[in-house]
């Protein structure tokens, strides 16, 4: 199975100034992976040894995706995910999450 390129976006606590946190999300990074839908599930399928937590967003031509669950499946050579779809904007620009539409979900 060959995987498109993805990005990844980390949230993350950073200090607002004020004694306080401010989630911020850092990245983009590369993610090797694949947005499927498997029973009316949403999936996400990569590759072992990509760094895929949960929090975490994951940016496709079909939109943006936040990842819930990790599935282990042992002796794989390739990792799973739960995800379900967001559509808030998650840039400082304003720019949505609604993608291209050019994928297949």
């Amino acid at each position: 199975m060959r995987f498109p390129l993805l990005q990844l976006y980390r949230p993350t606590l950073a200090s607002d100034g004020r004694h306080g946190f401010v989630e911020t999300l850092v990245g983009p990074t590369n993610l090797w992976a694949a947005v499927r839908l498997h029973e009316n599930i949403l999936t996400i399928v990569y590759r072992i040894g990509e760094d895929v937590k949960v929090s975490d967003i994951i940016v496709a031509d079909s939109g943006c995706y936040r990842v819930m669950t990790i599935m282990g499946n042992p002796g794989s050579p390739k990792g799973n995910a739960i995800i379900e779809r967001i559509n808030k904007p998650i840039f400082p620009d304003g720019e949505s999450c609604e993608g291209s539409g050019s994928g297949s979900i």
